[in-house]
Parts: C-alpha cells; sequence; structure tokens
C-alpha cells in the first residue's frame, strides 16, 4: 500500500508538473501575443493619428478650395455685369463715331465744294483783270463786276474759314471718339481675360474638390 501510494503521489507530482510546463509555455505564448498585439495597437494609432491629420488637410484644402470657388463666383459675377456695361458704353460710342463721320464727311464736301467755288471765282476774276488792260472803254462796266466778285470770294472766303473751323471742330470730336472707343475696347478686352482666368480658377477648384 505504501509503494502503490508512492507510485499515485509520483504519478500525481509529475502530472503536475507537466501542468506547470505546460502553464508557462501557455503563459509565454499569451505573453508574445499581448506583445503582438500591442505592437500592432502602437501602429494602428500611427495610423489612425495619420489619418485624421490627412483628414484635417483634406477638409482644410476643402474650405480653402469652396471659398476659393465663392470668391471665384462672386468675382465673375461682377465682371460680367461691367462687361456688360462697357458693351453698352462702346456700342454708345460706336453709334456716336458713325455719326460724327457722317457729319465730318458731310463738312469736308462742303468745304471741297467751297474750295472749288471760290477756284472758279478767282479764274473768273483773273479772265476779268486781265482783260482790262484791253477793254478801257468797259472799265466801269468790268470795275464793277470785280468789286461784285470781290464780294462774292470774300463772303466765300469767310464762309470757307467758318466751314474750315467747323472741319476742324468735327475731326477733333472725331478723333476724341476714336480714341475713348479704343480705352473702352482696351478695357473689354481687359476685363474679358480677367474673366477668362476667374473661370479657368472656377473650374480648377471644382475639379480639385470633385477629386477630393
Amino acid at each position: 500500500e505504501l509503494n502503490a501510494a508512492r507510485e499515485a503521489k509520483s504519478r500525481e507530482a509529475a502530472k503536475m508538473q507537466q501542468q506547470t510546463r505546460d502553464a508557462k509555455e501557455e503563459l509565454k505564448v499569451r505573453h508574445l501575443m499581448i506583445l503582438d498585439l500591442s505592437k500592432k495597437h502602437q501602429e494602428i494609432r500611427g495610423r489612425l493619428a495619420d489619418f485624421s491629420k490627412l483628414y484635417d488637410m483634406v477638409k482644410n484644402d476643402r474650405n480653402k478650395y469652396v471659398n476659393l470657388i465663392q470668391e471665384s463666383s462672386q468675382a465673375l459675377a461682377e465682371m460680367k455685369e461691367k462687361i456688360k456695361i462697357l458693351e453698352n458704353e462702346v456700342d454708345i460710342l460706336r453709334r456716336e463715331t458713325q455719326q460724327k463721320d457722317s457729319d465730318f464727311s458731310k463738312e469736308h464736301l462742303e468745304h471741297q465744294n467751297s474750295i472749288n467755288a471760290r477756284d472758279v471765282l478767282r479764274t473768273e476774276l483773273n479772265k476779268v483783270a486781265a482783260s482790262l488792260t484791253s477793254r478801257h472803254t468797259e472799265m466801269k462796266q468790268q470795275g464793277e463786276e470785280v468789286r461784285n466778285l470781290n464780294a462774292i470770294i470774300n463772303s466765300i472766303e469767310r464762309d470757307m474759314v467758318r466751314l474750315k473751323r467747323q472741319y476742324e471742330v468735327a475731326v477733333e470730336d472725331r478723333n476724341y471718339t476714336g480714341i475713348q472707343l479704343i480705352d473702352r475696347n482696351d478695357e473689354l478686352c481687359i476685363l474679358y481675360e480677367k474673366s477668362n482666368v476667374q473661370q479657368a480658377t472656377l473650374k480648377r477648384g471644382q475639379l480639385l474638390l470633385q477629386d477630393r
């Protein structure tokens, strides 16, 4: 009985030793698993922090592009309104220029006709003056004709001076209107270019916002 008890105790001790070794081995495995899980946890926390920073960056970029789109839209609307106003001004100036060109052409034609009439009368006066030397008997009659022709010439020359001044005024007025038209066209071109830039910026911002 004593031997049997010893053997039972020995088997129980061996069993407990094996259980102890198994428990230690399992504890070791669990410790390694805990270390591995801790490492993965740190990695996940790091990735989460990176994703949080990336989210903040994307959110800030989105807000920036939204603001940019709003500003571009407002600027584009203002430029379209300015372009519309300038187009109306250019159209008015163009019509005024056409009218002044027509008036200028009329003044120029009248001025040229006056010059032609003066030249014709001067030719006649020269003919009359030349004939006076050989027509002494008709001196009085020719002298009266000369005086009449001189009076007509003086009147025409006064009209010519007036028409010349009107012609110069018409030329200056047309030139000034032409300069205004050129300035308005230049300003309109600049606004078109700015409008195109704003539209390109708006489109680029919308595309970037869609990509985000």
